[in-house]
């Protein structure tokens, strides 16, 4: 979730990132957890990040709400997810109180959807948090055309299109789920 916040004449570019300590047990096994499905099941939530690229994203100002959320999934994410144990199969959360709707949960499971969580306080085995250090390298970059943009949306757009499949698939590599 790509949010904007108006500070001042300015635009900050906020990229929504749960900070913690690694716990290496947590990690050990919620990898163990999510073993036994092939890695072009898995689409991990935020920005939906696969293994080959970014699938999703959705860029507002504002705050993100559990209602926005829903349509961002539905509208967004849900028409490119197959039922299990298909490709995009598998959509991971994050512990963020408004992925736990359980309406919405219970909509996914009707498309047969299976739904997991990352274990609370690991970020660190998103992959979508290595493509946001991406993204906000290139944005660094690119200042000037960052600064000169008549929308500010569209350089963060042109940011998440540098994603590209190679780099996709070392942020799950370098996560340990190849």
């Amino acid at each position: 979730m790509f949010l904007f916040q108006l500070y001042g004449d300015h635009w900050l570019i906020v990229l929504h990132k749960a900070t913690s300590e690694k716990n290496e047990l947590l990690k050990g096994v919620f990898i163990a957890s999510i073993d036994h499905h092939r890695i072009d099941q898995l689409v991990f939530m935020d920005e939906s990040l696969k293994d080959e690229c970014i699938i999703a994203v959705d860029i507002m100002k504002g705050s993100y709400t559990k209602q926005r959320f829903k349509e961002f999934v539905i509208s967004q994410v849900l028409p490119q997810m197959n039922p299990f144990p298909s490709t995009n199969s598998v959509l991971v959360f994050d512990n963020a109180k408004i992925h736990h709707d359980q309406e919405l949960l219970e909509y996914l499971d009707a498309f047969e959807v299976k739904i997991k969580f990352l274990s609370l306080y690991l970020p660190d085995l998103n992959p979508i948090e290595t493509a946001f250090s991406t993204i906000k390298q290139f944005l660094r970059r690119n200042r000037y055309f960052v600064d000169t943009s008549y929308n500010p949306i569209y350089p963060l757009l042109v940011a998440c299109s540098q994603i590209t499949p190679q780099m996709t698939e070392d942020y799950f590599r370098g996560l340990g789920y190849f």
